[in-house]
């Protein structure tokens, strides 16, 4: 028997989800209703750690792109895209069709991307524009005041939320 898996979109008490609301400052029927919706990277069965971290190696993510994340991220053809993590980065760079930067590979450190593009990464999914925003996965102190400014940033261009001013 198959069980559907908690997830940000489907439970209140997420932490993603509690983080995309309160970095935002605003509930999720809000924000969903102005256009963000969230895709997981791997949509395949991962086993928690001892920590409780689901985070998926490599092959994992390669494996379940094609079945999972890539078909869902075709259809929807979004126009910003924040990436939590490198394996989310991983689901987006190994999209077929998707066309980045020459200087962007799956190994460029996270660092480094962000300098050369603070305001995001344009690229391309076939022939329709979008701006690919990386970050941290948000799972400690530091690690959620950078996903958060990245957040902001992505959900500010994308008419999301406004501009604080």
């Amino acid at each position: 028997m198959r069980k559907v898996a908690k997830s940000a979109t489907n439970d209140p008490s997420d932490n993603v989800r509690s983080f995309v609301e309160e970095t935002l400052a605003q509930p999720w029927d809000a924000l969903t209703g102005k256009g963000l919706f969230l895709i997981h990277a791997v949509k395949c069965a991962i086993v928690p750690n001892a920590h409780g971290s689901q985070n998926p190696p490599p092959p994992v993510v390669g494996c379940c792109n094609p079945v999972g994340f890539a078909p869902e991220f075709q259809s929807l053809r979004p126009p910003h895209v924040v990436t939590l993590g490198d394996m989310a980065r991983r689901a987006v760079l190994k999209t077929p069709g998707v066309i980045v930067p020459r200087q962007v590979k799956l190994t460029t450190k996270l660092d480094l991307l962000q300098r050369l593009w603070p305001q995001g990464i344009p690229c391309k999914l076939e022939d329709e524009p979008f701006i690919l925003h990386p970050a941290r996965f948000p799972c400690t102190a530091p690690t959620k005041k950078d996903a958060a400014a990245v957040l902001r940033k992505a959900a500010q261009l994308a008419a999301i939320i406004k501009e604080a001013g």
